[in-house]
């Protein structure tokens, strides 16, 4: 499965998001294999797709796919 936001746009790790309003970071991307050292593939490889986004306010938050809740804030420039 491609995980876009509903703007269309791939979803990355180290992603700047907004979650149901509160600030947060994509964490990893199941999908395109991509983990940071903080979220290794090895600890989360029993997940087949989805993403997980860290928050302030949630903690992490595993989800399948891009809700209306979740919007692009800005892109990462560098890794998580």
């Amino acid at each position: 499965m491609e995980q876009l936001y509903y703007s269309g746009e791939e979803i990355h790790i180290g992603d700047q998001v907004g979650y149901a309003g509160h600030p947060g970071e994509v964490a990893f991307v199941v999908d395109r294999g991509e983990y940071s050292p903080d979220f290794p593939e090895k600890d989360w490889a029993h997940h087949k797709t989805g993403f997980m986004v860290k928050t302030p306010a949630y903690g992490l938050v595993m989800l399948d796919k891009a809700d209306e809740d979740l919007e692009l804030l800005g892109r990462a420039t560098q890794t998580i």
